[in-house]
């Protein structure tokens, strides 16, 4: 189990097969969402709609 960070956002990655020469790693990308984030993100996005709406 990892430790987790407050704060923590998304992290993308790729792992090149070209580094790793002669072994079975495949080439793919991963997203790892973190459910705090994401609820965070909405919330920001529903205040900032919100004040402009309400400003006009």
């Amino acid at each position: 189990m990892q430790d987790k960070v407050k704060g923590q956002y998304t992290i993308a990655f790729k792992i090149d097969k070209s580094l790793f020469p002669g072994s079975e790693v495949e080439s793919k990308s991963e997203s790892v969402p973190e459910q705090h984030a994401i609820a965070g993100f909405t919330l920001l996005s529903a205040t900032f709609i919100a004040r402009r709406l309400l400003k006009a």
